[in-house]
């Protein structure tokens, strides 16, 4: 029996969200391209078999809109790129005829959280959630929720940016504009600190 509980903890374990449920129109998977991470590329290579080059494209700023100062632009010779999942018939190359996910148990993080917007605390907790304007989503309204899941999604999901945005600044400072797209994808399709096999004598 915690007696003495703080009121702001309280508060901050009865605290509940709005929360929507998909209504499956498609919407964010057609209309933004959807960037990933290597721990993506890695995930979705694994479980489809597909070589990254079949299903990765790197995308101009011409195509995404980030910040210059963000971590996903990797320099090429042709200029900087983001990483990015492929499309096919102007939508989400994994995305089936019948607007469902073909990966869906392992699509990228940054599907997981969408079309939510997260804020976090230092500890972790969820502070604020907004809904994210890029796309027109047809949610659905259902029961306000704390959203544990969601907030399982977003760390892990700030966990993997993290560590991807760091080898797109080692890649960048060592080599960045030397190297062509098919060596990024070799640079990451091992997980950080990993070593290449050793040849055989």
């Amino acid at each position: 029996m915690n007696a003495r509980q703080t009121p702001r903890k309280r508060d901050r374990r009865k605290r509940l969200f709005k929360t929507i449920a998909c209504s499956g129109c498609g919407t964010c998977c057609s209309e933004p391209i959807v960037p990933v991470t290597d721990s993506d590329v890695r995930r979705i290579a694994r479980a489809t078999g597909r070589a990254p080059e079949s299903f990765v494209r790197f995308y101009s700023d011409d195509d995404m809109d980030f910040a210059a100062e963000s971590g996903v632009w990797i320099r090429f010779p042709a200029g900087v790129r983001a990483m990015g999942l492929r499309r096919r018939k102007n939508r989400c190359l994994f995305l089936g005829d019948d607007m469902r996910c073909t990966i869906y148990q392992h699509r990228p993080r940054t599907c997981r959280t969408f079309p939510y917007q997260t804020d976090l605390d230092e500890s972790g907790a969820l502070r604020r959630v907004t809904m994210n304007p890029i796309v027109k989503c047809r949610r659905r309204r259902v029961d306000d929720s704390p959203l544990t899941k969601l907030v399982r999604d977003s760390r892990a999901e700030d966990r993997e940016d993290d560590r991807y945005y760091a080898r797109v600044e080692i890649w960048n400072e060592s080599v960045g504009g030397k190297k062509r797209m098919r060596d990024f994808l070799a640079f990451v399709e091992r997980p950080a600190g990993a070593r290449g096999k050793k040849s055989k004598r």
